[in-house]
């Protein structure tokens, strides 16, 4: 395909991967463990702040 050619390394950014991850968590609050939006937020918003701190 012609994609194929376009195919560049990426590099591995841990702090983003863990930002990714803790988006996961909050969509999954949210959706599987029918948390409130309001909390699951606030939640993320603590979380995300100390990964993006370190």
């Amino acid at each position: 395909s012609a994609a194929a050619g376009r195919v560049q390394v990426q590099s591995f950014i841990p702090r983003i991967s863990d930002l990714n991850l803790e988006l996961c968590s909050l969509a999954q609050a949210v959706t599987v463990g029918k948390q409130d939006v309001a909390s699951a937020i606030e939640k993320f918003k603590n979380t995300a702040s100390v990964k993006i701190s370190q």
